[in-house]
């Protein structure tokens, strides 16, 4: 289970304000060691002139026992910036002593905070002159794999006052009286989930709308949706943030939520107040905007929550003998992954058993429609329509023969007044069949709230 004591500073009013604006409230930068190597301070520069820029109004540091090389350097410019600091700390703790001490409510701040933890705190004490009058949050996520233990544990951390005074008058953390207590509160995260083995222990239903106005900065430079919502949309070490996060399909789609979740979290009473987790919901199926499958309400609903890899059925318009799309394997940012075994027998395949090199641009063509027939999940009638006006650099390395099976990789690389281009890779095996880029027209992407007929269906 995952405990989180943490302060996100707004509203729910708030951020779905944000959310609609298509604003970021909330950066998160991981400052730890990941494989011997810390996040370029080039990079933080750049991020921390997005939060300026942006106007973003929170700031939050993944910190650990090796401290990033440049900490004092960031807490100096950001001690003059209008925002709130927030330092995360994140350890497995809570066994069988700490839970007995829980239980009768007699705990050493040493049972909950060990000493890699204390040492990044003093590391922040040390430099408690740079956070005189600033809001800042401390957020500890307090880890144990012992689910027995949660209810004790839970109503011990939930005493918000008492863990406060436990920290204060540890000698080690005596510093935390220097800090405006009164600019922020430590607050239990009122989500208590957890789920082993795929089996469902606690599941209110909630809203996690921090998933919609953040994002995570790795250690090295990759942007993703949170630390534990690990799908790609880009890498800073090659792209502009700036040009990362406004092209991004991901976070597009997901501030769409209301139009766009899958059955049954469509139809549901809650959809306008509730998305769920989007992290489980990707984490389980392989799609985020699949229904949450760890919700209540959905418990009786399971069976219409497909998971990846599925049959493409009639995702796409195309038919028989038209339809080059088996298998849908993968769905990211803006990418897709998917199958096609060559039949034995097609108008498209010669005397001598070789696929028409033709077909490798409507495979690529049709990767875009797969891409939004999965994304929309409607009837492919329903669909936008698109025509396929181009290709370039379409490198074709060697024929493919009937009954081979190719592995597709595509990948939207730009937008612009409806016209996409697209790059796609197609594999046998280990090779690479062809490589290419197309150029796609599609009516521009008006989402289309099918909800109501979703019900009737």
């Amino acid at each position: 289970m995952n405990l989180n004591f943490y302060n996100f500073l707004y509203s729910t009013d708030e951020i779905k304000s944000a959310s609609d604006k298509s604003r970021f409230l909330t950066v998160y930068v991981d400052l730890r060691k990941h494989n011997s190597v810390f996040l370029h301070k080039d990079k933080l520069i750049e991020v921390i002139n997005y939060v300026i820029a942006e106007k973003i109004p929170h700031l939050g540091f993944y910190i650990d026992i090796d401290i990033h090389p440049d900490f004092g350097y960031i807490i100096d410019i950001c001690k003059d910036l209008p925002i709130s600091l927030e330092f995360i700390f994140e350890f497995d703790s809570f066994n069988k002593n700490s839970h007995t001490a829980c239980k009768a409510h007699f705990i050493s701040i040493n049972l909950i905070l060990n000493e890699k933890t204390l040492f990044q705190l003093k590391s922040i004490f040390e430099r408690r002159e740079c956070f005189k009058n600033k809001p800042l949050a401390f957020t500890f996520n307090i880890t144990s794999k012992v689910v027995s233990y949660l209810n004790d544990v839970l109503e011990f951390l939930s005493d918000k006052k008492y863990f406060v005074n436990l920290l204060i008058e540890s000698e080690e953390l005596k510093h935390l009286t220097d800090f405006e207590f009164d600019n922020y509160s430590v607050m239990f995260d009122e989500v208590t989930r957890s789920y082993r083995n795929d089996e469902v222990i606690s599941i209110p239903v909630y809203v996690n709308y921090k998933e919609l106005v953040s994002f995570y900065v790795s250690p090295a430079g990759y942007i993703c949706p949170s630390e534990k919502f690990k799908i790609f949309i880009g890498d800073i070490n090659k792209k502009s943030l700036d040009s990362i996060l406004s092209n991004s399909e991901f976070f597009k789609d997901l501030r769409e939520y209301k139009k766009l979740l899958k059955k049954p979290c469509r139809a549901c009473e809650y959809r306008l107040h509730c998305f769920g987790s989007r992290e489980i919901a990707y984490a389980v199926t392989g799609d985020f905007l699949a229904s949450d499958p760890f919700c209540c309400l959905n418990l009786s609903n399971k069976k219409e929550i497909y998971k990846l890899p599925v049959n493409v059925g009639d995702l796409i318009p195309h038919g028989h003998p038209m339809h080059f799309v088996d298998t849908l394997n993968y769905i990211g940012d803006g990418e897709c992954h998917f199958t096609y075994q060559v039949p034995m027998s097609s108008p498209y395949i010669n005397d001598e058993g070789i696929l028409d090199e033709a077909v490798y641009l409507e495979i690529a063509a049709q990767s875009v429609a797969l891409y939004k027939g999965f994304k929309i999940d409607l009837p492919s009638e329903k669909l936008t329509k698109g025509l396929l006006i181009g290709c370039s650099d379409f490198n074709i390395y060697r024929s493919v023969k009937s009954g081979e099976k190719l592995f597709i990789k595509s990948f939207k690389n730009g937008y612009f007044a409806g016209f996409s281009i697209i790059d796609t890779k197609i594999f046998a095996g280990e090779d690479v069949v062809a490589e290419g880029s197309i150029k796609i027209w599609h009516q521009d992407d008006e989402y289309i709230d099918y909800t109501e007929s979703k019900k009737n269906n």
